[in-house]
């Protein structure tokens, strides 16, 4: 039988926890494949990290039912581990009945730094009496020059057909670190699951 590469490592998911906003960089498609939606499909968090898998199985796997798609959070299940068979995992999912398996690894993180020039603005002054308030006289003053660094996660996230274990869709996309784990998964969840009803692999 066939292995699978989405389980040929282990995967840190756990990157994604404390990201914001989602951007997308690359999107791909099997182009002998006419997009349909999957059926019953189990999400599955390839980390050792335990909260983390469960919050991202759980964000994604709500997400996917909320749109009427049967969707089912690997960890209530099965063991899908970084130590797993994945040809011992591909069947137990086939005899369970699931047809596609989405899942998601990340490329790393990049730091994006920008210069924020100071701007001019205008400060009120003069409030020595009654006219003088009226008036406001508005001096000139000048703000700070300052960079900034923000980190981004970049994640690939891939929809696998667990008949013949192709890959059929696969996005690339970056997410902004804030330091919160719910924020980052929701704001990633989203996205994702839009791009897979856009490209009608769901409903």
């Amino acid at each position: 039988m066939k292995s699978m590469r989405w389980m040929a490592a282990t995967v840190l998911l756990a990157g994604l926890a404390g990201c914001g906003s989602t951007k997308i960089s690359d999107s791909w498609k099997d182009p002998s494949m006419e997009p349909k939606p999957m059926g019953k499909i189990v999400v599955v968090g390839l980390t050792d990290d335990a909260v983390s898998k469960r919050v991202f199985e759980d964000t994604f796997a709500k997400a996917l039912r909320d749109r009427g798609n049967d969707a089912t959070a690997s960890y209530t299940f099965v063991d899908a581990g970084p130590e797993t068979n994945p040809d011992s995992l591909v069947a137990t999912l086939r005899t369970a009945g699931y047809s596609a398996a989405l899942t998601a690894r990340p490329l790393g993180e990049e730091v994006v730094e920008t210069q924020t020039m100071g701007n001019a603005y205008y400060m009120p002054q003069g409030y020595y009496n009654w006219g003088s308030y009226y008036s406001m006289s508005y001096g000139a003053m000048m703000s700070t020059t300052y960079n900034e660094r923000a980190g981004r996660m970049l994640v690939e996230a891939n929809l696998y057909d667990l008949g013949s274990e192709r890959l059929v869709w696969a996005v690339r996309s970056s997410t902004e670190k804030t330091g919160k784990i719910r924020e980052g998964v929701d704001s990633y969840t989203s996205m994702v699951v839009k791009e897979l009803a856009r490209g009608h692999w769901i409903k």
